[in-house]
């Protein structure tokens, strides 16, 4: 917060504001350009700083206050921050047109056991929304036969579009590629998977009001 307040006395006579925030990946990829293009739009002077990692990264830059405020779909403790829902957004399993399970009409886990499972980086909230998901059905990513570890997404499409594993993704994440064909979803027994998208900051904050007055902003 002494961060924070200091930025704004630096700025408190000049028209070039500045703040700094954070959103993990899926949602800096996949919904921060828009976020970025209306804001500048109205606000042109304003020099902003925003930083794409994964969920405890960005937990981490909060509590030392390198960042403002941030989006986050990952696991987080609710008591330590003030937060406010976003958007919830459904999981998908993903694979290539050409796999085998895309043309299955049903498919359990254990049909998908046998495939290269491409996850992501620890941290990343995309990797532990998933493995709970198989951790309350008994499984772990281990079970799998291979897997890889990736922090990039676009990599990650790229890997599967070839045919070359499945992942786990937000349906958001890949509504060009669904479209275009390049990717399909597997239909998956028992599968009904959300997780929720939050803007979170520090609580107390003195720029409460700010912050809230962004959050209003980018929910329109």
């Amino acid at each position: 917060m002494s961060n924070a307040i200091e930025n704004n006395i630096k700025t408190l006579n000049t028209n070039n504001k500045s703040l700094s925030f954070g959103a993990t990946r899926t949602i800096g990829e996949f919904i921060v350009p828009d976020i970025v293009k209306k804001y500048i739009s109205m606000f042109p002077s304003t020099n902003l700083s925003v930083v794409v990692d994964n969920t405890s990264t960005l937990l981490d830059m909060l509590k030392k206050g390198l960042i403002e405020f941030a989006l986050v779909e990952g696991h987080f403790n609710k008591s330590e921050y003030e937060t406010y829902l976003f958007s919830k957004e459904e999981f998908v399993v993903v694979t290539s047109p050409q796999n085998e399970l895309a043309n299955k009409p049903h498919v359990n886990i254990d049909d998908l056991l046998n495939s290269r499972l491409i996850i992501r980086e620890k941290g990343s909230g995309t990797r532990e929304i998933f493995e709970m998901w198989l951790y309350e059905h008994n499984y772990s990513y281990e079970n799998f036969n291979h897997f890889i570890e990736l922090g990039n997404i676009n990599l990650i499409k790229n890997l599967v579009k070839d045919n070359l594993g499945i992942s786990l993704m937000y349906k958001k994440a890949i509504e060009k590629e669904i479209n275009n064909k390049e990717l399909t979803f597997i239909d998956i027994d028992s599968f009904d998977l959300y997780h929720e998208f939050n803007f979170i900051f520090l609580k107390d904050s003195i720029f409460k009001e700010d912050y809230i007055d962004f959050y209003n902003l980018i929910k329109k």
